[in-house]
């Protein structure tokens, strides 16, 4: 009976595994069941080598991102981080753009700021494929004007999504624009204005040191009848605009520099020569108006133009 009973338990667990573990395809025991596949898995998409589509997710000249860059996003967290330098201090800021990323990747283009025309743009025009890498090219454009006055600061920008081809390399080809092309705005501090100094006729100079800063100062106070002390500048770090409108027949003129622009070879002032409006009292007395300016320092020269607005 001892023996009986014993058989019985080992012929029940064996028919236990042949019923309640077989895998669905007949196999008599889980540890011979091929491995099942996991559900809802995607792969990475393939691609063979060649031309790649892609979509245009943002594209546009007033991005807030300052500096030239190449950006990429495989996830959630790094389109995130892009989005949010791109979109810095907008108000409300946009939403940011919704991308699976089991599928797709972003890729963008940023042209920093720069003085430009408004026609001024960067565009992704082709993806090109290989086993090892993915290809990138891109080209920055803008109108070739000399009219400097009416450029305006833009940053363009370019961002698209494409198949996420799994984790290859990924090789940017943007032409920038040459850097003869580049322009951008220097910030003046003005240290002094006014309308009475010894200097009698046009001049504008860019002061470079110490020694020319004390003979233009000589100048200036050389028929004055309280001289003036000199303004100390830093020529270490600074240079000085100076900018003198010469005889003028009343006390109602003015006088300012209203942008700066550094180019590849030089540094261009733009200034006003603001006569007196219509209603404004004067004394017909003889003025000189005159400003001075210090910016970075530079060893470019510096041409000034009278700014027609």
């Amino acid at each position: 009976m001892k023996h009986f009973n014993i058989f019985a338990v080992c012929f029940l667990f064996i028919i236990l595994l042949f019923t309640a573990g077989c895998c669905e395809d007949g196999a008599p025991f889980v540890f011979l069941c091929p491995a099942k596949p996991i559900k809802n898995f995607v792969p990475y998409p393939t691609a063979p080598p060649g031309p790649a589509n892609f979509e245009t997710i943002a594209k546009g000249n007033n991005s807030t991102v300052s500096d030239s860059y190449n950006a990429l996003a495989r996830d959630q967290k790094e389109l995130v981080y892009i989005w949010q330098k791109h979109t810095e201090n907008v108000f409300p800021p946009p939403q940011t753009p919704k991308i699976d990323f089991m599928m797709q990747m972003m890729l963008g283009v940023f042209g920093g700021k720069q003085l430009s025309s408004i026609e001024r743009k960067i565009e992704i025009t082709s993806i090109n494929v290989t086993e090892e890498k993915i290809i990138v090219y891109a080209q920055e454009t803008d109108n070739d004007t000399e009219d400097l006055e009416n450029l305006v600061i833009t940053s363009p920008f370019h961002l698209i999504k494409i198949d996420n081809i799994g984790d290859k390399e990924v090789e940017f080809k943007t032409n920038f624009l040459p850097a003869e092309k580049m322009k951008k705005i220097i910030l003046g501090d003005r240290i002094l204005k006014g309308s009475l100094t010894s200097i009698k006729e046009f001049k504008a100079l860019a002061v470079y040191k110490d020694s020319d800063w004390y003979s233009l100062w000589e100048e200036h106070n050389e028929s004055l009848l309280v001289p003036t002390e000199i303004p100390e500048v830093d020529f270490a770090s600074k240079t000085l605009l100076a900018l003198f409108l010469g005889e003028k027949p009343n006390n109602g003129y003015d006088v300012d520099v209203t942008i700066i622009v550094e180019m590849i070879d030089k540094i261009v002032a733009f200034y006003k020569d603001t006569p007196p409006a219509a209603d404004t009292p004067v004394i017909d007395i003889p003025s000189y108006p005159f400003i001075l300016v210090t910016i970075n320092k530079t060893d470019k020269p510096v041409e000034f133009i009278k700014s027609k607005k």
